[in-house]
């Protein structure tokens, strides 16, 4: 056991064992779904259920300059990508074309679109929806400077502020129902290796990332697929040429490991 695996195992044992709060808002969002797409279905059910209808509507729509937005119909994209494993992956006699994609997408955006927000929110469903990810860990990468990593965790932790539920994780992690969500700034991304359960990697504006990270970055990633075949989300605005996402994108789909998304200002 190396000095950080005993510097996390201390971090974790210094974690509440209970948040009666966060317990509340399990009991909640316990087996719901993260949205409901059909928009008819949508407004009966929140009628009937009263605002809870789905894991958004409980634990809070999205807000932009102090409005609350839905998720956007176009945002299903990276959420059938993610888990219909014939979505963006085409069959050949009842087989799918391409297993190695399931799971993994990439989603090149416009800016503004809000998709680092609906990704935050899909970890945080997936952690609390029930307990099949419990004992395992979330990986983010962000840009190379700390305060980025730091923000991106404050976002996910800010979910929770309304239903008065805080944590006192450090600055860039948090533990969410037996699930370590832990976000590295692209320059220290090799302290994210070798961690024995990852269940979801998360690259966020990975276009970004300098020239001598970017490899460092992908290659954890794919190198966790064969270990615990993790989600993998590699989402960015275009940077130059030649950056991450332009490569992801230009890989022939034969080879490829991500379904790809293209989400313009459209």
């Amino acid at each position: 056991m190396t000095f950080k695996d005993l510097q996390r195992l201390v971090q974790d044992s210094q974690q509440p064992t209970s948040n009666p709060k966060l317990d509340l808002l399990l009991q909640k969002v316990r087996g719901k779904s993260f949205w409901i797409w059909d928009r008819s279905e949508r407004k009966y059910h929140d009628r009937v259920h009263k605002g809870r209808c789905c894991f958004n509507h409980i634990i809070g729509l999205p807000r932009k300059d102090g409005h609350r937005k839905p998720i956007f119909d176009y945002e299903v994209q990276v959420y059938r990508a993610l888990f219909e494993d014939d979505y963006l992956n085409s069959k050949s006699h009842d087989k799918l074309a391409y297993p190695s994609k399931l799971k993994h997408v990439a989603v090149l955006k416009a800016s503004g679109l809000g998709i680092s927000e609906l990704c935050l929110r899909l970890i945080a469903w997936l952690c609390l929806r029930n307990d099949e990810l419990s004992g395992t860990q979330i990986l983010v990468f962000t840009g190379p400077r700390l305060e980025l990593a730091v923000s991106l965790i404050n976002r996910l932790k800010d979910l929770f502020k309304p239903h008065g539920i805080t944590f006192t994780d450090k600055e860039t992690a948090c533990n969410l129902n037996g699930v370590r969500i832990e976000v590295f700034p692209s320059r220290h991304a090799d302290s994210a290796r070798g961690l024995p359960n990852v269940s979801l990697i998360f690259a966020d504006e990975c276009s970004f990332f300098p020239d001598h990270e970017k490899d460092n970055v992908m290659d954890i990633m794919l190198r966790n697929v064969p270990k615990s075949n993790p989600y993998l989300i590699a989402v960015s605005t275009p940077n130059k040429s030649g950056d991450l996402m332009e490569q992801i994108m230009k890989e022939p789909i034969e080879t490829s490991p991500f379904k790809k998304l293209w989400l313009d200002w459209r």
